[in-house]
């Protein structure tokens, strides 16, 4: 006589939930969710919108903002301008040449307004422009980069590790002075504000400076 089978559990069914374990899973959901949209909120990233014929960039340049850029200008071909407002820096050096070097290529210029801060690698983005003005008021802060070898000042000025980017001063600029005048300027730790005499000796612009709302020259 055969053996009746066994029933095996059925292993795909679900269990039930109990309003009590719906709520707290709510309750989980939300502050997951609300703690990976602060982390979000506060992880670096750069802001990039058109204005007439200006590209606007905001934020912090990271490996998605040469595709930003590229893009708006490419939807938008009256844009003739970058205009940085307030960048604060690169945390991605080759999105930084990438990006840089796209400007040039474009022709754009760029510009700060009154209100304008650019920091760090956002002052080396501002030498791409193929004329570079600013209205006083403006911000541009230098110092001495970092990364996993060291600041730059530890390195002898025949270290590779200082050509990616004192490159793209003398490519922009015609000299590399500017480059080793900044790593010079302040630490990694510092800000060393630019004054009118250093803007005006490292020639980071090709029209002097103009008062808010007045003509570009």
């Amino acid at each position: 006589m055969p053996r009746p089978r066994r029933r095996l559990p059925d292993r795909t069914a679900q269990p039930r939930l109990t309003p009590h374990d719906r709520r707290l899973l709510a309750a989980s959901l939300t502050v997951f969710l609300g703690g990976l949209l602060a982390v979000l909120s506060t992880a670096p990233h750069s802001t990039v919108t058109v204005d007439g014929d200006r590209v606007l960039l905001s934020g912090t340049i990271v490996s998605r903002t040469p595709g930003q850029v590229a893009r708006a200008v490419a939807r938008h071909p009256e844009v003739e301008v970058l205009e940085q407002t307030q960048v604060w820096g690169s945390v991605d050096s080759f999105a930084l040449d990438r990006l840089g070097r796209s400007v040039r290529r474009a022709g754009l210029a760029t510009h700060l307004g009154p209100g304008a801060e650019v920091y760090s690698g956002g002052a080396v983005l501002f030498l791409a422009g193929a004329d570079r003005t600013m209205e006083d008021g403006a911000v541009i802060g230098v110092h001495a980069w970092r990364d996993p070898n060291g600041v730059a000042t530890d390195f002898p000025r025949g270290s590779a590790l200082h050509d990616p980017e004192r490159s793209f001063v003398e490519d922009m600029l015609g000299s590399d002075a500017f480059y080793w005048f900044y790593i010079n300027a302040a630490p990694p730790s510092d800000m060393h504000m630019m004054t009118d005499a250093e803007i005006a000796r490292f020639g980071l612009l090709t029209a002097p400076a103009t008062a808010p709302d007045a003509p570009a020259p």
